[in-house]
């Protein structure tokens, strides 16, 4: 067996593990995130519901809700290109608990506040440095910012991430 059959063989697994964990997850039923609105302030609060639709019931652990802020990264090594994504801001926190969640619609109203401390420019009173560093950081990407919701259940969690922006 040569390489290129052995990444072959690799990449049809990963599609076959890809598809059984997705119709798992779609057994189990699905969630949403209903917001007010998509277009926050830093310091305000996010208010919403999460909405369970499931096939059946399911024993969770928790339902948490939270707020994600990500940013993708670029790097480059010759021809070769490559980006990935850092957790920049990660907070979550229970809006229920572990128990069994019944088959059908549930709906559970939340509140969150987005974070205040969010500063897009570096002010260090040197104009040198500031304009060096906030063209590093305009390179790397502007931060994406989430509201997240996950079900926490045995096996595969079912999870919807819902984008907003905050400025």
């Amino acid at each position: 067996m040569n390489l290129d059959q052995i990444f072959i063989y690799a990449i049809v697994l990963a599609v076959v593990i890809f598809i059984i964990s997705y119709i798992i997850k779609m057994l189990k039923g699905k969630i949403a995130i209903e917001l007010e609105k998509f277009e926050y302030s830093t310091g305000e609060e996010i208010k919403g519901q999460v909405i369970l639709k499931l096939r059946k019931e399911v024993k969770a652990t928790a339902l948490n809700i939270g707020i994600i802020g990500e940013r993708k990264q670029k790097s480059s090594f010759g021809r070769k290109s490559s980006s990935q994504k850092n957790a920049v801001y990660e907070f979550k926190k229970p809006i229920s608990g572990e128990k069994i969640y019944p088959a059908g619609e549930s709906k559970f109203d939340f509140k969150l506040k987005t974070p205040s401390n969010i500063e897009s420019k570096i002010n260090s009173g040197n104009a040198t440095v500031d304009t060096m560093m906030n063209t590093m950081l305009s390179y790397a990407g502007m931060i994406r910012w989430y509201v997240v919701a996950e079900l926490e259940v045995a096996g595969l969690n079912i999870k919807k991430k819902v984008q907003i922006n905050i400025s």
